[in-house]
């Protein structure tokens, strides 16, 4: 029999050894890939974090760009300007509604047309968001809208690619989820279930490729509140100092950039997800609600009530 002490060290050393893999994985892991000379097909790309994702690869040396969004106009004036900051690089634009069908294919074929023998990164970024009580008026067309989008569309333009890439065995799909793809919350019930879809693909198709020995990798980028670009700037900030203040600081918040940087880690290092949002108390949750399934239920209970409200404000301006 051992001492209470020593017992405890060899206690202690033991779970150091059984953690010591997944955590240098998780936190030193290594890198596998580069994104250098690689073909670049991005949904969602005529504004937000999309045209920073874009940016971000041309700057650490993809060989071309490919941007796809339904605003035609927008696109073109996107590529002129990001053609003339990277002349070495090769840009191209497709007008695409991801959740129609003969645009994905038309899409796809383009890509290939484009992308030649190159290795092919795809970004599922296109999708839309709409915050509403579950009751709203137009609930119904925002639950078809967001899922057509946001899951099907994602998933249809990725069974597009996703042949060729594993006959070539090679090729990275990175699917940008959310924050919301982690945690429920208030007045956005349709696009947190839509981005509870996006990490679960993610997931299950990982272990697609695994079993099948594929070197395709499948990558989640989770961004939460985007202050400079996107709804938070446009829509949030707008609504009320205080509370879009108290909002931030209890859930975090991030820039484009960083989930540009986070897109580069994902593929070089076959990051299997990452929660893009800053050091707030909110990692904490995502963690413990997984353990302790009603605990994000406490910590809503215990939000403040500024944020409370300007979240019903929100929501009242989408009805």
């Amino acid at each position: 029999m051992c001492s209470s002490r020593k017992c405890s060290a060899v206690a202690a050393l033991c779970l150091a050894l059984v953690l010591a893999f997944p955590l240098q994985q998780t936190y030193f892991p290594t890198k596998q890939y580069s994104v250098e000379g690689q073909c670049v097909v991005l949904t969602g790309g005529s504004g937000g974090i999309g045209v920073v994702i874009a940016d971000a690869l041309a700057n650490k040396g993809v060989a071309k760009v490919m941007l796809a969004a339904r605003r035609e106009s927008k696109l073109k004036s996107i590529v002129e300007t990001l053609a003339a900051k990277y002349p070495k690089v090769e840009f191209a634009s497709v007008p695409a509604d991801i959740a129609d069908d003969s645009a994905r294919k038309n899409l796809h074929h383009k890509a290939m047309q484009f992308c030649g023998t190159d290795s092919v990164i795809l970004v599922n970024n296109a999708g839309v968001e709409a915050w509403q009580h579950f009751n709203g008026p137009n609930m119904a067309r925002h639950i078809d809208r967001t899922i057509d989008i946001n899951v099907k569309g994602l998933m249809h333009l990725t069974r597009e690619f996703l042949p060729g890439m594993m006959k070539d065995n090679r090729g990275h799909v990175v699917n940008i989820a959310s924050l919301a793809g982690k945690l429920g919350g208030a007045f956005v019930n349709a696009y947190t279930t839509s981005k509870h879809a996006v990490i679960g693909f993610n997931r299950a198709m990982r272990a697609e490729m695994g079993v099948m020995q594929k070197r395709v990798t499948f990558n989640a980028v989770c961004p939460g509140f985007v202050t400079d670009v996107g709804m938070a700037k446009d829509g949030f900030a707008s609504q009320g100092k205080e509370g879009y203040d108290a909002l931030i600081n209890l859930y975090g918040s991030s820039e484009a950039a960083d989930t540009a940087a986070a897109v580069i880690r994902a593929v070089e290092y076959d990051e299997p997800e990452q929660l893009v949002n800053g050091i707030s108390p909110i990692r904490l949750l995502v963690v413990l609600q997984e353990v302790f399934p009603r605990f994000a239920d406490w910590v809503g209970a215990a939000s403040p009530e500024v944020v409370n409200k300007f979240l019903l404000k929100i929501a009242a301006r989408y009805d």
